[in-house]
């Protein structure tokens, strides 16, 4: 087991996987949720104010069990949502907004870094065959994105494309090299800057899971618009910030007069959009 591999810090942060690496702030708890009555791990983390879920079923499939090595202090790599969930899926009980754990991996664990190595693959599928969709579908953005289907099949395609600048798809030395989204960003300009133009397109971005979210977002935002240039970018980014609801980002979007203000709000959607937050939740 010593020879094995592993997920260390050092790793995670050369993949550029940082951003999910949450840090415990007490020992993980098996208990039945107070409203839910499910079986759950309660991960209480620095990064979220509220616990964080996790299904017993995901556990047993993944055979995970949280020792010692996972108290206060530990850090893990995970992916979360937000998620509503009725007591039995029984329409006359009431809705229950949680964080849930989408993938989670614990460090200094062999059968967990076989397990990222299947999660990795699987990022790189959908990486591909988005790249291929919006290759194929360049030409036709200007249509596709006036009702909410075609904005929905453009956000599907976008949010799955990885920033090769930011996160390294080739565990292992398997990855082939991959455009970052910049260069994406300048060979299909005019193909993303019609997309962000979309009034449909904000409302349903916001919607997505973090991941898929920041990822069409950074994407679009390096969208060269030739007819409107960098008042464009300006225009979607506080489109943005105003779907959030979220007062911090709503103020900062209301006054962008240099390129620091620019940066800083930036900066706050990109947090925003890779925490389980929804529209409207602070």
């Amino acid at each position: 087991m010593a020879n094995q591999p592993v997920l260390s810090t050092a790793l995670i942060e050369k993949l550029g996987f940082a951003r999910n690496l949450l840090t415990l702030t007490a020992t993980v708890e098996v208990r039945a949720h107070p409203d839910l009555l499910d079986d759950m791990a309660v991960l209480r983390v620095e990064e979220f104010d509220e616990p964080i879920y996790c299904d017993r079923d995901y556990l047993r499939r993944n055979q995970i069990r949280f020792g010692s090595q996972t108290a206060a202090g530990s850090q893990l790599l995970a992916w979360a949502r937000p998620e509503r969930r009725r007591r039995s899926d029984d329409p006359a009980n009431p809705e229950i907004e949680l964080v849930t754990v989408l993938d989670m991996f614990r460090l200094g664990h062999p059968p967990d870094f076989k397990r990222f190595q299947r999660f990795v693959d699987g990022l790189t599928l959908r990486d591909t065959q988005a790249r291929e969709y919006l290759a194929r579908k360049a030409e036709e953005f200007p249509l596709l994105v006036v009702d909410e289907e075609g904005v929905a099949s453009a956000l599907r395609c976008l949010s799955r494309i990885v920033d090769t600048a930011e996160v390294d798809l080739g565990l292992g030395g398997r990855g082939t090299a991959r455009p970052s989204h910049q260069h994406l960003g300048k060979q299909y300009a005019e193909a993303l800057s019609a997309a962000r133009k979309s009034p449909l397109l904000v409302p349903l971005l916001v919607r997505l899971e973090p991941a898929e979210r920041f990822n069409a977002f950074r994407l679009l935002c390096y969208a060269e618009d030739p007819e409107s240039g960098t008042a464009g970018m300006i225009d979607f980014v506080r489109a943005l910030a105003g779907a959030t609801g979220y007062p911090a980002l709503v103020e900062r979007s209301e006054t962008i007069d240099s390129a620091e203000a620019l940066r800083a709000l930036l900066e706050g959607l990109n947090a925003w959009l890779l925490s389980p937050r929804r529209p409207g939740a602070g």
